[in-house]
């Protein structure tokens, strides 16, 4: 689905922190006495190349009883207070209820008020959500149906322009999902204001007899404009434990599947406690930050020899002419209730240090 975006100018609206406050109160006259709990997260970010630096602050507050939870989130950062944020959720048998009202108060404006009313039944959950946005008031009707032959996914979405009465039709969209002859099969299909947008079928864990150390997966997405086509193949090998090769497919005729051409490969291994994840990008038009076609990432978890859990992440881009940008992070957790992070980005190509930070994050 699209993403939602909004534009700034809408005046800030009262109502959805009134409401949220007063299901806050009517959620406390009928429960017990709440949990209470926080979370604390700073973190400093040096920036050696211009010799300047920053810091961001995030503080959570928790309610908690058996029927309700409430959160009420604050972040600073180094400029002002960038996010204010109240949240609650009710259950009430095979109802739940969320609703979250977020605002930036260093631009004295409402960003968003989100809320979604849920019901589930055995095999069938339904859902509501409307969302309030700058410019746009959203209403979104899903349904999901999922038995051990199929399952069925739709979803339904209405806007209208803020202030305004009248909805229109956004998109909609339809997910069917069932195994066939031991083959993960999908069919997607969407559909926007303008009738027709695209159709997806989706085959998955496709295993081949004569090649018993690979299974296949296969995409096949058409559109008005164009087709294309994915194919990824996962291929088993000692002492690695999961060699997992993905080749992404396009057709270059948007009439024709043929002639297909490749825009990206990715390979996946475990080896270990290591993932290693290596991307090529063929496409010089989908280059991240449109400079590197060869992005390299590893990460790593396991448990600390005197306490503690430790976690290890490696990100190295290379550009058509070298290796550059490495981007480190390294995170200990001495208990469950304290993190601490230390990540760095080194420009090898320019032999620059572009920033350090030092991050904690504790619970109590």
């Amino acid at each position: 689905m699209p993403e939602i975006t909004a534009r700034t100018g809408r005046t800030p609206r009262y109502a959805p922190i009134t409401f949220t406050l007063l299901l806050l109160l009517a959620s406390l006259a009928i429960s017990a006495l709440p949990a209470t709990s926080w979370q604390w997260e700073t973190a400093i970010f040096v920036f050696p190349n211009n010799s300047s630096w920053a810091f961001t602050n995030e503080v959570i507050w928790t309610l908690q009883t058996e029927f309700w939870s409430t959160e009420i989130e604050s972040e600073f950062e180094s400029n002002g207070w960038k996010h204010f944020g109240v949240s609650i959720e009710l259950s009430f048998g095979d109802m739940q209820l969320e609703s979250e009202v977020r605002f930036q108060p260093d631009k004295d404006r409402f960003r968003d008020w989100i809320t979604d009313l849920e019901w589930d039944w055995d095999c069938l959950t339904l859902t509501l959500t409307t969302k309030l946005t700058y410019s746009t008031d959203w209403l979104i009707l899903e349904a999901d149906y999922q038995t051990n032959l199929i399952g069925i996914d739709t979803s339904f979405r209405l806007r209208a322009p803020s202030g305004a009465c009248e909805l229109e039709f956004y998109d909609a969209g339809l997910e069917v999902s069932f195994e066939w002859y031991g083959i993960k099969t999908e069919v997607d299909l969407d559909m926007d204001a303008d009738d027709f947008d695209e159709l997806t079928l989706t085959l998955a864990d496709v295993e081949v007899p004569a090649i018993s150390w690979a299974t296949f997966d296969t995409e096949l997405t058409y559109e008005l404009n164009e087709k294309s086509l994915s194919f990824e193949s996962t291929v088993y090998l000692e002492p690695a434990d999961c060699l997992e090769l993905e080749l992404e497919v396009e057709a270059s005729h948007p009439r024709s599947i043929y002639p297909l051409h490749i825009t990206e490969a990715l390979l996946e291994c475990g080896i270990g406690t290591w993932d290693i994840e290596a991307t090529v990008i063929l496409d010089e038009s989908e280059w991240i930050e449109d400079l590197y076609w060869l992005d390299v990432e590893s990460s790593a978890e396991f448990e600390a020899v005197f306490c503690g859990h430790i976690a290890l992440e490696f990100q190295l881009l290379w550009t058509q002419e070298a290796l550059g940008s490495i981007v480190s992070a390294f995170w200990y957790e001495p208990s469950d209730k304290l993190r601490i992070g230390f990540e760095s980005c080194l420009k090898p190509a320019d032999g620059v240090l572009e920033s350090v930070s030092l991050s904690i994050e504790t619970t109590w």
